[in-house]
């Protein structure tokens, strides 16, 4: 008896010391199953592509439940770049659940995404080159980059902030505003939230204000083919033009349809491209015409 027990016990201890090696070298991955795509979060690059955030949702059958018929399921979070058409998908970097606003340096060196209180600025090959804590997260912030791309300004905790890409000096502009673009010009706008009156500044923070209402206004940006204009736009399908030379605004209805969060322009200043719900992601001419969901 001893003895058909010890042999027994030595069979349980190898298929044991398989069963180990297997998972070691399968990695544990996880299981696979039905895939749902989200995306969130799009903004354009130099070369007229797309970067956004996606989250990729996956359900499996796992046999639990009454009957052996449950599910499971997790969730994966990852930066891509695509084609304007919505083809030619690359995964990027795998990022965290709570990624948010992107935005592409000028000569498309970097990509700077917020995430988690931070913006993390990686290259085209996922590595990171700065992490600069902003105590905003990923869905609340907005920034933007310098036209040499050697410094970023950000929302941080209601003041707009200067930084330098290494981190090496840091300059609070303005406080108490939001909404800030800079890549287009030697200037800086954004929306100073007190009066939430336009309001434009130097990188030393020499501000002029504009007798001009933002309320109910945002993503506010330098319209990039023509950078004496600002773009801003409404939750009622506007997109606003404001000529900081004669001081005058046109309006024109673009029909952005939906709950769209985050609105940007090409840098050629010829599209935009915006998300809806957390899930879609549409391109539409500068003028409203030729509208397609492209993910």
């Amino acid at each position: 008896m001893n003895k058909q027990l010890s042999v027994t016990m030595i069979r349980i201890m190898g298929l044991f010391c398989v069963l180990v090696v297997v998972g070691m070298m399968t990695g544990c991955s996880k299981p696979e199953g039905d895939k749902e795509y989200q995306y969130k979060f799009p903004a354009w690059t130099p070369d007229g592509k797309i970067v956004a955030v996606r989250r990729t949702i996956v359900t499996y059958p796992d046999g639990g439940g009454f009957g052996g018929g449950g599910y499971g399921g997790y969730e994966e979070y990852h930066l891509v770049k695509f084609n304007d058409d919505g083809s030619g998908e690359q995964t990027i970097k795998e990022v965290g659940y709570d990624a948010g606003y992107i935005s592409v340096s000028t000569s498309s060196n970097y990509i700077g995404y917020a995430v988690n209180n931070y913006i993390k600025v990686i290259d085209w090959s996922g590595n990171q080159v700065d992490s600069i804590p902003t105590g905003v997260d990923g869905d609340a912030q907005h920034f933007d980059w310098s036209p040499d791309e050697r410094k970023v300004v950000y929302y941080d905790n209601n003041v707009i902030t200067v930084e330098n890409l290494d981190s090496s000096t840091k300059n609070v502009i303005a406080g108490l505003s939001t909404y800030p673009s800079w890549k287009y010009s030697n200037q800086i706008v954004f929306r100073n939230t007190p009066e939430r009156y336009l309001a434009i500044s130097d990188e030393a923070g020499n501000i002029i204000t504009k007798n001009i209402t933002l309320s109910g206004r945002y993503d506010i940006q330098f319209l990039p083919n023509d950078p004496n204009k600002v773009v801003y736009f409404d939750n009622e399908n506007n997109i606003y033009y404001y000529n900081l030379n004669t001081e005058q605004i046109s309006v024109i209805d673009i029909g952005l349809a939906n709950a769209h969060r985050i609105i940007t322009i090409k840098f050629d200043g010829q599209k935009i491209v915006y998300d809806v719900d957390d899930k879609h992601i549409l391109v539409t001419n500068i003028d409203g015409t030729n509208k397609r969901q492209i993910k």
